[in-house]
């Protein structure tokens, strides 16, 4: 597997609710896809981690594929994926003019 969908965080955390064998893949899949995850979390802790990260996860490529936080995005409350053009100015820059 190169990337790890959105979408199989739902799965990652239902493998580690049921224990064993796809436990033990989903923590190894997530610690290697969501360095800034709870690392040591079980069952109980990646969904609520899982809640309040998605809206500031971007998937990078720069290096190994991984889901990061951006740190700008949760900082202002505005979901990564909207995190354009005045939303990510800063509000306290000037702009020099002529």
């Amino acid at each position: 597997m190169s990337r790890l969908p959105p979408e199989s965080f739902t799965r990652m955390i239902a493998d580690l609710r049921a224990g064993g064998p796809a436990a033990d893949r989903a923590q190894r899949l997530l610690r290697r896809y969501v360095p800034s995850g709870p690392m040591q979390a079980g069952a109980d802790e990646w969904p609520s981690w899982w809640k309040a990260s998605q809206p500031y996860l971007f998937a990078s490529d720069a290096g190994d594929y991984c889901w990061c936080i951006n740190p700008l995005a949760k900082k202002r409350g505005v979901p990564s994926t909207e995190l354009r053009g005045r939303e990510r100015a800063d509000p306290t820059a000037t702009v020099a003019t002529k």
